[in-house]
């Protein structure tokens, strides 16, 4: 029914900074919680390919949990980069600075934003959106990596990078949970059961942190929950009228699967964060990145590029520059940006007024040449998913060792959604 508990995860049993060994935490106290995690993670994988090399023993308490825990996560990007770059994951050692090198030096050499392909190629398969969402995930680990490194040489262990990896991408099924840690984003557990549930664009099923559980709703209930640590309310009592139905009516029947949203991420997040997408109906929250060919408008007007990037960073405006595909509709950064790259430097104190939220935008003038501006690059857009769209008719024997069929799906059906959203654009912009 509405606003009921399904299951309550006391707090004795989460995975956390707080329920793991004392003289862990207290050895290992220079790690933030993500790298504290995958560490303890690591040292107690339940599985290994070859001969278990690690020479601590393992956890008991939270042995059975890990032991239910998928055995790796094959089509996840990240997974492909390593295996392309590294080889048997499962040979490599975490306190081999060579692989550390090796991974870091390949990712900065081809980088995406100079048009080139990674030597693992597997990038041919992605659009930039995915590409640049994929980058950010290995940039992370490679930074995680390196932060343990000193772990690992200076404590003798012996973890393999396949360890690592699979410490690494369990941790990303963290929830927030508060544990009281002045950096919001340390606040973050593993929860049994509940991290067990699926992914649905959405649902009104919510997490509710409270002193002694975390526990999963079938919608969010009325009352006042506080925090563990700070007993600050963390959710409000909600009005009748912002539930999705009334109390008592039956939300899950019999043998239907409960799932959550994770969030509200696209499909190439999704692809690049877990290994999946929404592969049965649209995203709404699927997005084209667009961030690189803004910056090069800029680049192109010399110095009056590099003056207005100023502008643009002083106001918190200059990157992250998307448009969502259902339906296409540019970011207010988009328009903001390009609303300053054909606007004169005299007009400064216009564009500011209008970068405050005074003004809605800059002109006729200025508006028709930020639409062709969006059309041009949209243009471009479409060419390289043309292109890249070819490539799925050219998968090598190696590309499908390293790539699932369901992987390939996945890709696939960015590409796709991605070249419906640009088409959809032009058309409308003929």
């Amino acid at each position: 029914q509405e606003q009921a508990a399904i299951v309550s995860i006391p707090d004795s049993i989460l995975l956390n900074t707080r329920t793991i060994p004392k003289s862990f935490k207290e050895k290992y106290s220079g790690l933030n919680s993500v790298q504290c995690l995958t560490l303890y993670l690591a040292r107690n994988c339940p599985y290994s390919q070859g001969i278990k090399l690690i020479t601590t023993e393992p956890d008991s308490f939270f042995g059975p949990y890990l032991d239910s825990l998928p055995k790796g996560f094959p089509d996840v990007p990240l997974t492909w980069a390593l295996k392309a770059v590294l080889g048997d994951l499962d040979g490599v050692f975490c306190d081999d600075d060579k692989a550390i090198f090796l991974l870091e030096d390949r990712h900065e050499v081809y980088d995406l934003n100079q048009g080139q392909n990674r030597p693992e190629d597997f990038s041919r398969f992605m659009s930039q959106s995915t590409a640049k969402a994929c980058d950010k995930v290995t940039l992370r680990f490679i930074k995680d990596w390196k932060a343990l490194a000193a772990c690992f040489r200076g404590d003798s262990l012996i973890i393999t990078v396949a360890e690592l990896l699979w410490a690494w991408l369990v941790g990303k099924s963290c929830v927030w949970y508060d544990l009281g840690c002045e950096n919001h984003c340390d606040n973050i557990t593993l929860a049994p059961v509940i991290d067990m549930a699926n992914h649905t664009i959405q649902s009104d099923v919510t997490l509710i942190v409270t002193p002694q559980t975390l526990t999963m709703f079938s919608s969010h209930p009325r009352g006042l929950f506080k925090s563990p640590k700070s007993q600050q309310l963390i959710s409000s009592s909600l009005k009748s009228s912002e539930t999705s139905s009334s109390k008592g009516e039956i939300c899950f029947k019999k043998d239907q699967e409960i799932r959550f949203s994770y969030g509200p991420h696209g499909n190439s997040t999704l692809l690049a964060e877990y290994g999946f997408v929404v592969l049965d109906e649209t995203n709404p929250w699927d997005f084209i990145d667009i961030t690189d060919s803004i910056e090069i408008l800029f680049e192109k007007i010399g110095e009056d590029g590099n003056i207005k990037r100023e502008m643009l960073q002083n106001l918190n405006y200059w990157g992250e520059y998307t448009v969502q595909c259902n339906p296409v509709n540019p970011s207010h950064r988009v328009l903001v940006a390009l609303r300053l790259l054909h606007t004169p430097l005299k007009r400064e104190a216009q564009w500011l007024d209008h970068a405050g939220g005074n003004t809605d935008d800059m002109g006729s003038q200025t508006e028709c040449l930020v639409s062709k501006s969006l059309k041009e690059i949209f243009e471009d857009i479409e060419e390289q998913l043309v292109q890249t769209s070819k490539s799925f008719d050219y998968k090598s024997t190696s590309d499908s060792n390293l790539i699932s069929k369901f992987a390939f799906d996945c890709l696939s059906k960015i590409v796709k959604d991605e070249m419906n959203a640009v088409r959809s654009f032009l058309n409308d912009h003929m």
